[in-house]
């Protein structure tokens, strides 16, 4: 029967708006139990479980499970994963082929007053499908923090596909109902989530939020492996000629755009200079990814690797002359920090989340004309110093951070403030 009214309350809170679900899911924490064990880490990798696509936010979670493998302040931890078709079940992490293995037979995850449960990826279609079985837990005494990338979904719905606005959104309002806490990946989005929940009629106080920051050494992150047949050759012509490095998914607010534009205009104009895009064909992007494919120097000066693993996508750091990001929106930025971690330097679009990541590191630039970015380009490629020291955290210390604040969740429930100051407030 408490199971019965249980899920009566929790389809109530799904359904229901922000503020009162998660009242009423609150209303419903057995508080007063207290663990009868050592606190576990139960830390959702959903997403990675099922299918490395070989993105940021892949790198991300490989980096952070890789460091807290090595330390963490819990009595154990376990990685865990869910599908459309059943809850949460213990997840393996292969050592020998350093990546993580399912099957049918893995453990249901069965957790106790004191454990947490940590949405460490992005699986925004599957953590609403299971509220109510989330939202039980949450009342038998687990502790549940979520991981906020970015709010872009919600805030610049046109640059996004109809479903993945639909999931996120079904993402964000169950995780606020659920949450005792949440980590985001920069202060940007720390007040953009904390502005979010105030406008939803709660109380920001009510809710821990703590910026981490994040690495950007890629070989700290069980990088994926693999090669292009030629990349020997690759690297070698690449090296001989200014090379310029852009990361990202080819999706609307990445300005791959623009940047070609700058490139043609170069290109028009005798410069000899190379564009490396790494990344992979993304949504609402047809008509780059046709000048891409059919642009008349592809190969040449143009070069376009779609399914880079980070194995490759480290040593085309290597080889670059310059990293350039003109992404119009990002939770942080993570090929910024990579750059600086692989001490190149960068070119950014100036705006607020790569300006707190960057600070004074890095150059930026305002306008995106053909003719004013080309400009900055052609200055910073023929800048004689191209080594950049940089001040970048390693991926054991950003865990650091994730670690403290989730055990002040655990013991505490109410951090007393922030783990993490802002790196360059502005």
């Amino acid at each position: 029967m408490r199971r019965l009214r249980h899920r009566i309350a929790a389809s109530i809170a799904r359904y229901s708006t922000t503020a009162f679900g998660r009242a009423l899911i609150a209303r419903r924490h057995l508080a007063h139990r207290r663990p009868q064990h050592a606190p576990r880490l139960f830390v959702d990798v959903s997403v990675l479980a099922s299918h490395d696509a070989r993105t940021g936010i892949q790198r991300i979670v490989r980096g952070v499970i890789n460091a807290l493998r090595r330390n963490h302040s819990f009595g154990s931890m376990h990685l865990v994963y869910a599908t459309r078709k059943h809850g949460y079940r213990i997840a393996n992490w292969n050592i020998h082929l350093d990546r993580i293995t399912t099957s049918s037979n893995d453990t249901i995850m069965t957790p106790a007053a004191g454990d947490v449960f940590f949405g460490l990826d992005l699986a925004a279609h599957l953590l609403p499908r299971h509220f109510s079985l989330l939202s039980r837990y949450r009342s038998e005494g687990m502790k549940i923090v979520s991981l906020a990338y970015d709010l872009l979904p919600e805030q610049h719905p046109n640059w996004f596909n109809d479903k993945t606005v639909r999931n996120y959104r079904r993402w964000l309002r169950a995780s606020t109902k659920l949450a005792d806490g949440f980590i985001t990946i920069s202060h940007s989005v720390k007040r953009d989530l904390q502005e979010w929940i105030s406008n939803q009629g709660i109380q920001t106080a009510s809710i821990p939020v703590s910026a981490i920051h994040l690495a950007g050494a890629i070989d700290q992150s069980a990088p994926s492996q693999g090669l292009p047949a030629d990349s020997s050759l690759l690297l070698e012509k690449l090296a001989r000629t200014p090379s310029v490095l852009m990361v990202g998914t080819i999706e609307p607010r990445k300005g791959y755009n623009e940047a070609l534009a700058a490139f043609d205009d170069l290109w028009d104009r005798g410069h000899e200079v190379n564009l490396i895009i790494v990344g992979k064909p993304g949504w609402k992007t047809d008509g780059i990814q046709d000048r891409l494919r059919s642009h008349p120097l592809l190969d040449r000066r143009l070069f376009w690797f779609d399914d880079a693993s980070d194995q490759w996508l480290a040593l085309l750091y290597e080889v670059a002359h310059l990293v350039m990001a003109a992404s119009k929106a990002e939770g942080l930025g993570l090929p910024i920090a990579e750059a600086m971690a692989a001490g190149k330097p960068v070119l950014a679009r100036g705006i607020p989340v790569f300006r707190e990541i960057g600070g004074s590191q890095i150059d930026y630039f305002e306008s995106d004309s053909p003719d004013s970015l080309g400009t900055r380009i052609l200055s910073m490629l023929a800048a004689t110093d191209r080594s950049h020291e940089a001040r970048v955290f390693s991926w054991d210390e950003a865990v650091a951070q994730l670690d403290q604040f989730l055990w002040q969740i655990c013991t505490t429930g109410t951090p007393s403030s922030d783990v993490c100051p802002a790196r360059n407030p502005f």
